[in-house]
This record gives C-alpha cells, structure tokens and sequence, in this order.
C-alpha cells in the first residue's frame, strides 16, 4: 500500500515508485519470484482525483481490509469463511507518511489519506494488522516492510484494527520479520538519488541493495540475519551520518528466515576480464594522494569474489571511478603502508559513494606460514561499549564487551563499536603478529547538551551546567521550597557560527511550567534564561515537592493543541529535564525559515541532590542516558552499581523498566534497581508501579489521580496489575487517551479549548465550561466520584449507524480521542457492511485504556455531539 497525497498533510513523491521497485524485486525470477497475479498494489493513483477534504480522500483502512478480505476468505453459501490456510508465506509492504501506533518499539502505523492533526485515529497499525494475520495462521511466514516515519508529535493512540479474523493462537508457529524506515520518534526520508527526476525513499533503496546483494550462506539462501547485517552495513555508510540512526528490523522469535535463494557463480580467474557487476556505485578518489608511485594495484580481498585493477589506470580515468561492491586494498611499494576501503552498494550508479580509507599494514615480500594471531579492539574511553569483528564479507566473527581479544587467520577485517545505538568502524589488516585496533568511542543521541552527546555544543553546556548550580530564579509560595525544578530547552541543529534560522516563536518562549491541579493553584512560570543567538531558554524554580506540568502550544498546528509533559519533584532533590527541538523543513513550516518544535518524546531526565551539580559533566550522567536508551530501544540495561544508583536514582528507574521490558521475571534484579534507590525517591509512582509488580499483594493504598507516572511505560505495566495497584479512571480518562503514542515520557497533544466529557450523572447534560483539569481537582475532593463503575449504568445503542452516515463523515468540534477512534469505527464498519455492537464499543474503550465508566461518559457524549436518537438497552 503506498500513498503519495494527503489533502491533511504534506505530499509525498516517493511511496509509488518505492512500491513499484519493490513489486518489480517481488516478481524477479532472481528475487522473491512471486506470481504477480499474486500482488495487490494500492496507491493513490488508483484514486485520483483526490480534492481539498481530507475526508474524502483514498487510499483508507477501508481498502486495505477489504484486499485482506478478498485474499483470506472463500465465499460461501452463507456468505464469506475464513480461510484455514492461504499461503506459505505473506509479503506486506506499506509506503507513505507515519507514526508510532502506541508506547511500544514496535508499533508503526502508517497515516491513511485522510490524516490530519485533529486526532484522527484511521490509519493502518501494520504490525497489529500482522499479528492478527500470524495468529490465525493463514502463513507460516510473514514479512513486513514499512518505508515511512515514526512520529511521536501527530497523533494519540491509533484505533487497533476493527478487522477480526479468527484468532487460532498459532503466532508461535509463524515466522515474521519486520523492519521500518525509521525508529521510534524520527522521521524516514525521500529525494532524487540519481538526478533523473524519480524520487525514493532511503529506506527502501537500501532495503532492495541488501536483499540483492546480501551475501547467501553456504546453501544459497539470503537469510533474515544475513539481509540485515547487509542492510545495516549499507545504511550506516551511506545514510547514517545524514539521518543519524538504523531503521529498525527484528528478526522473527521464531528462528531466522530463508528470503530467498541466489546461486552464486563461480570466481573469475583474476587474469580474466572483469565482468560488469550490477553493484557497481562511483566513487570520488580525488583525495587520495598516492604520490607519483606507479603499478599500484587494487584487489577486492572478497575470496569469493575476486578482483585486482591498476590504480594508475584508474586514477588517470578521472576523479570518479566505478568499482564493484567489497572490501578493496591499494597495494603501496616497499614498506609504506597500503590503503583499505569498502564500497557499499547503494540504488543508482551516478550517486557518489563517501568512501573513507584507512591505513593497514603492507603484506610483507616474503610469505610466512599462515596461523592465527591476537586481535584486541579497545575504545577511548571506559563506558560500556560492544565490540565486533567482522570479516571482510561483513560477517561477524567474534562479539562481546570492549576490550575484546580474539584469536583470527590472517586477512583483511573491520573492527566495530556499538553503543547506545551509535556505532564507530575501522578496517585493518592481520598480518603476521598480534594487532591492537583503538577505536573512538561511539557518540551517542541526547537531548542533553553533554560532552557524549552528539549534539554537544560549549554555548549549551556551560549554560546549563551553570543553572544547575546556580540560585532558583524564584521561590514559589505555598509551603516549604523543598525541591527544585531546572527545565533546558533547545534547538541544537542550528549552529551559533552560521547564518541559519529558524522560524519565531522558538520553543522555550511558548513553555511554561505550572501545577498540576491548575484548578486549586492556577500559576504558570515561564522560562528565564533566554538565549536567541544560541537558540536555548530555560529556569530554575525552587518549589514543594510534587507533580508540575511542563506546557507548550503545537507550533505549526492548524488548530491551537496543547503540548504536557508531567514532571515529578522529591523533597531534598533537583528534577533536571533536557528537551531538544524537532526541526521542521521550511517547506513545511510555512514559512522562509525552518521551525523547531519541542520534542518532549526524547527527553532527558536527571534526580540529582540539591547540594550537588548537574550529571551532565559527569560520566554517571552518560552512564544515566545509556540506561534510558536501552529503556526506548528495547535492548538488555547494563546493571548498576548501588553507589551510582544512589547518586543518580532516574539510572535504577530506567534500568528495572528496562529489565521488566526485557523480561517481566527478572524480579530479582528488578528488586536490586528499587531497593537501592533513596528513601524519599521511592515514593514516584513509577517505582510504586514497579514495586507493586514485584509484590501484587504487599501494595499499599490505592493510587490518586496524582500518581502519574513520568514514564509512559508504567501506565502499561499498571494494567497488568491488581486493580488496587492500577493508576486511576478518571486519569486515564482526562489524560490518559490524550497520550502521545510511541513517546518515553507521559506526554500528551489535546485541544486547548478542548469540551469536557465529563457529565453530571444526576442530570445526564454536559457541562461545556468544565474542563479536563478540573476533573483532577474535583477527583482529589471526592475520589469516589469518579472511581471505577462509579455510576456505570446501561449505554445506548443506536438502532442504524448507516442512517447517520453523512453526519459521521465530518467530526463534530471537541471530539476527544476516544470520540475519534468511535466514529471511524462506523464509519468503516459501515463502508464494509458490518455491524457493530455495544461490545465493540467497550473494546475500543480498553484500547484507550479507558474504564467501563469512563466509556460510557464518552459515548453518552458522542451520541450528544451528533444528535443521535439512541435506543435504551443493557449493555
């Protein structure tokens, strides 16, 4: 499915050719030799014209339902039955603008053609969509590819599929591999690779280089491992640098995957003439200076495929030359050093390939016996780091912590560190003795402007590092100033050096920070420390201990939304949030300049006591954001010592919710993140949550409608919890369907002048001056009132959705999410003449992670917005 138009959002150019070149790969004989009276491709071309209405636009989850349909069910006598079995395998590729479904690293959901920011929660979550298709078990395998972004600012929660094929619990069984053109919170990207005027998605590009040109294994077959190591390779050398991160792929739990089969034709002699390769790219030589040295030779090492030039002949053919993919030596006289470097594929041979050499050792004149000599890969610093050798076929030989030592023949080799998502590569070559490769450390992505970010720059640290320890800017009355509250603000791409701007207002001069039950302390702090040339702002505020929000308008929304982040303070420390800004193109922005926008999705938190500095400069500060890049890119923490623990207590949170994210029964260690923490900092709800987990039975009170949790992760695991551990109703229903999908942090995007769901259950009318927030406020005086079933009674279900069907198709102002996610509900199930029941409808509700009562306030409301004539029946 690819969609290029969306009247709601900005146009793309990209997704149908993408679609194409990928359907052209499916039907190659040489690739996924699929029958193309086997594929379904939809695309918007089918459906243009496409005018101004978002809501009349196409390609939808419609379409894509009913090709499901038309592919898993057999028609019968009675109608449609599923189908037991439909095939071996099911290629599902999507292409166009998308976000992060939900708070999982594996949620993508791609934006149908009527998207827009006004919550609209139609689109295609394709993951869910292959989860369903697995556990049914119509394939044994299942691959997903999904060329477009992972936005965490555009969208709430995505409506789960309504599609319902039988569930057979046969997951376990089928095989899926997944991958998508950007991670969580980033952006995928599109542009003319060739100068021919056809533009394509990066992701794809590579992803087609690495299924064409993955090395197979010894039977022949392009493996899932195989083609991500491939892609990986590719990508950090070709895109990498540019976007700065690997889109995700996850091979299947189920055990690896045979793509496909690719016969490998047997070597050339080297003396023979050099057979055109269909990898070949060009790369620029020009900064290669070899001196006025003659006979040089270049050999791809690649035993399997063989390859030797003379340089002279191809440096003298001119600055940029083509050479087959591999890794290749330039072969120097005497004792000088020879060069290494790799050529990666990359879609299109006019793109210039950034090709980096590296000196090795020269092959002595004399052959020596060949045996194995030691490797050690060392780093440049002492933080944790993974190391890999890799063969020069890109195969990994040998992995573990840095340093590494490895017993390897001789040959040609690179030498690999990974950290924290980032990674630093070197080629070398093992000669005949023992070889010591120091390798620079892997920068990683922070939002805080430190030495180990690579975003640091010295005009936002020294601020920073500066109102760390500094005074408050102010003391907030209303009790004992027990806490402190420091909120940074930035946009690190602009450079101070350089004539780039970007668009007012900036970020931190739309951002306050207030309390959280703004009914009963209605006050808003702005940030002081502004810096327009150095493009930051931010301030310290001495405060009591307890929940604040962290507010800011959705700059670029065509309607005024409300941007939160809820921050937690604990009496005796200093809460330090970090924000960098998205940047959005000028194209998009509006305007002549680019525009930065908060990005609370990524944001860097820090506990650190009053009487100490910030963590920023110190190595438990990168030691702190490493843990919380192992929390949002799902991979195993590194555990802590106590010490650090107690010096930084947000390493201990991120690291047990890393731990339970990895496995739930990791209860020991768990244990050992919480039991370390502080006294006092045991009392955020997080670590409550977390405790709860540990012992169901052993939690204390239940939780009030300000135990919010700052990480979004504990409203998951909360659901998993006895009811008397669960986070309350009425804040899953004021805040919590306004989540942000897919963000680290509980953040949120609503309506600023957003109708209250909420009724007066006496009465059954709204009350449209209420206002969420003063759901917070009236819940603290009477926390029965809104507890769970509190009023439940029977719902109403209206007698024919289709009669309204022209009402339906515009939303009514101030529809909530849940709202939203309901009337695409019927609007779909209308479109595919399905019915839909009460049931349903509560479904949908728990999707949301409202409760029964919750649900029933909003669908009382719904049915209001519209003027809908219900019928009154038991739910």
């Amino acid at each position: 499915m690819t969609i290029t138009k969306y009247p709601g959002l900005s146009e793309l150019q990209g997704p149908e050719n993408d679609g194409e070149a990928f359907k052209a790969w499916l039907t190659s004989a040489d690739g996924g030799n699929v029958p193309e009276s086997n594929i379904e491709h939809i695309r918007t071309s089918q459906f243009e014209p496409i005018g101004s209405e978002p809501y009349d636009a196409k390609p939808t989850e419609v379409q894509f339902k009913r090709a499901l349909n038309r592919l898993l069910k057999d028609a019968t006598d009675d109608g449609q039955d599923w189908k037991e079995h439909a095939g071996e395998r099911l290629y599902l590729y999507f292409a166009g603008h998308g976000f992060t479904a939900g708070d999982s690293l594996g949620d993508p959901a791609l934006y149908s053609a009527i998207a827009q920011l006004d919550g609209e929660s139609a689109h295609i979550p394709a993951y869910r969509y292959a989860d369903r298709i697995a556990s049914a078990g119509f394939f044994e395998e299942i691959i997903v590819f999904m060329d477009c972004c992972q936005d965490v600012l555009k969208s709430s929660d995505v409506l789960g599929p309504t599609w319902s094929p039988p569930d057979r619990n046969r997951s376990p069984y089928v095989k899926l591999l997944r991958a998508i053109g950007a991670p969580r919170g980033k952006k995928a990207f599109e542009r003319d690779l060739d100068g021919d005027g056809e533009v394509r998605g990066l992701f794809t590009v590579v992803l087609l280089e690495a299924l064409r040109t993955a090395t197979p294994d010894a039977e022949g077959w392009v493996t899932g491992y195989l083609f991500k190591q491939q892609f990986e390779q590719i990508w950090s050398r070709r895109f990498h640098e540019e976007t700065g991160y690997n889109p995700p792929i996850r091979i299947p739990d189920a055990g690896d995957i045979r793509i496909y089969r690719r016969d490998i034709p047997p070597p050339e002699p080297p003396t023979s003439p050099v057979p055109p390769d269909p990898a070949a790219i060009t790369i620029d030589v020009s900064g290669l200076s070899l001196g006025t040295r003659q006979g040089l030779q270049v050999r791809r090492e690649s035993p399997s495929h063989p390859y030797i030039r003379n340089m002279t002949n191809i440096v003298e053919a001119g600055p940029r030359v083509t050479l087959p993919t591999g890794v290749f030596t330039i072969e120097t006289e005497g004792d000088a050093d020879d060069v290494a470097f790799e050529v990666l594929p990359s879609e299109g041979s006019r793109q210039v390939g950034r090709i980096e050499f590296h000196d090795v050792q020269p092959l002595p004149k004399v052959t020596v016996p060949e045996s194995d000599y030691q490797v050690t890969i060392t780093c440049q610093d002492d933080l944790p780091v993974t190391a890999t050798i890799l063969d020069c076929d890109f195969q990994p030989l040998h992995a573990g912590p840095c340093p590494l030592s490895a017993e390897i023949p001789p040959g040609v080799y690179k030498a690999q560190l990974t950290r924290g998502g980032a990674s630093t590569q070197r080629i070398f070559r093992v000669v005949d003795k023992p070889v010591t490769v120091d390798l620079s450390p892997p920068v990683i992505q922070a939002a805080v402007p430190a030495e180990y970010s690579s975003t640091h720059h010295e005009y936002h640290f020294y601020p920073a590092a500066q109102l760390a320890t500094s005074d408050p800017h102010r003391v907030i009355a209303g009790g004992d100033a027990d806490a402190h509250l420091l909120v940074f603000v930035r946009a690190s791409q602009p450079r101070h050096y350089e004539s780039e701007l970007i668009a007012r207002p900036f970020p931190w001069e739309d951002l306050y920070v207030s309390g959280f039950n703004s009914a009963a302390e209605d006050w808003r702090q702005p940030l002081d420390d502004i810096e327009e040339q150095s493009y930051y702002g931010g301030t310290k505020v001495a405060l009591p201990a307890g929940m604040y929000w962290l507010r800011s308008q959705a700059a670029g929304s065509p309607k005024p939304f409300e941007l939160g982040l809820p921050l937690a303070t604990v009496p005796g420390w200093r809460t330090e949030i970090y924000v960098d800004s998205l940047m959005k193109p000028a194209e998009d922005a509006g305007t002549a300049y680019p525009l930065a926008q908060a990005d609370f999705s990524r944001a860097s938190v820090y506990l650190v006591r009053l009487s100490e500095p910030s963590l920023i400069a110190d190595r438990l500060g990168a030691l702190t954001e490493l843990a919380r890049i192992s929390l949002f890119t799902n991979t195993a923490p590194v555990l802590p010592a106590v010490a650090d623990i107690q010096r930084s207590p947000m390493l201990g949170i991120y690291t047990a919710y890393a731990l339970y994210q990895q496995s739930p029964e990791q209860k020991a260690d768990i244990s050992y993140c919480l039991q370390a923490l502080p006294e006092e900092v045991r009392a955020l709800t997080d670590v409550k949550l977390l405790q709860s987990w540990l012992d169901p039975q052993a939690a204390g009170e239940a939780f009030t409608p300000l135990d919010i949790p700052m990480l979004n992760a504990g409203w998951y695991l909360s659901r998993k919890l006895p009811e008397v551990c669960q986070l309350t109703p009425i804040l899953r229903g004021a805040i919590g369907q306004w989540r942000v999908a897919g963000s680290q942090w509980t953040s949120w995007l609503r309506p600023e002048e957003l109708t209250n769901a909420e009724y007066e259950l006496a009465s059954g009318q709204p009350d449209p001056a209420l206002r969420y927030d003063q759901l917070l406020s009236d819940a603290l005086a009477d926390p029965t009132r809104y507890s769970a079933g509190a009023g439940a009674g029977p719902c109403e279900e209206v007698a024919n959705w289709a009669d309204y069907r022209d009402r339906l198709d515009t939303p009514a102002a101030g529809l909530s999410a849940f709202q939203q996610s309901l009337r695409r509900l019927l609007l779909d199930s209308i479109a595919l003449d399905e019915p839909v029941t009460l049931q349903q409808v509560l479904q949908l509700g728990a999707q949301l992670d409202l409760d029964p009562h919750w649900i029933e306030l909003e669908y009382r409301q719904f049915l209001y917005s519209y003027g809908l004539q219900p019928l009154h029946v038991q739910a």
